[in-house]
């Protein structure tokens, strides 16, 4: 556990939080450690609904199978993902797969429930972080759209 709240205290993301605050959430996250090309979860699948923040390394988010593959985003450390299905409960809408070794901590919604009950302002002050990151990705999403949008228009 000592290890993982320092690998969290490293971790922009939750710079907010006091060294106790990562302490319990530490008993509730799991370590995942992935090798290169290492497959996560894979898009459609049904499976514990995790949210998963890279700790170390970084991660490719994929869309599609085969030559129709897509990568939507190569996130590093700092960055979390898995947050859609962790919040509906839904399959995955895409694949994770490591690119190079990464580390991990796993938070499933039984987890979080459990950090929640043990230390309810922690968990206040985790989704208003969590929250904030996913405003910023819906502004660069529409920020995206709009340039696409502006490029075809000007077409």
């Amino acid at each position: 556990m000592g290890d993982l709240v320092q690998v969290l205290q490293a971790n922009q993301l939750f710079k907010p939080f006091s060294s106790e605050e990562l302490s319990k959430l530490a008993e509730h996250g799991q370590e995942v450690c992935l090798s290169d090309g290492e497959i996560l979860f894979e898009e459609g699948q049904k499976d514990d609904e995790a949210l998963y923040f890279i700790t170390d390394g970084a991660i490719n988010i994929i869309k599609g199978q085969g030559a129709s593959a897509q990568i939507l985003a190569v996130l590093s450390e700092g960055n979390f993902f898995g947050d859609m299905s962790f919040l509906d409960s839904q399959p995955r809408s895409a694949t994770a797969i490591a690119s190079g070794n990464a580390t991990l901590c796993k938070l499933t919604p039984d987890d979080f429930t459990e950090f929640a009950d043990a230390a309810p302002k922690a968990a206040l002050k985790f989704f208003k972080v969590f929250i904030a990151k996913l405003i910023k990705r819906l502004r660069e999403t529409d920020e995206a759209l709009m340039s696409k949008y502006n490029s075809i228009i000007t077409s």
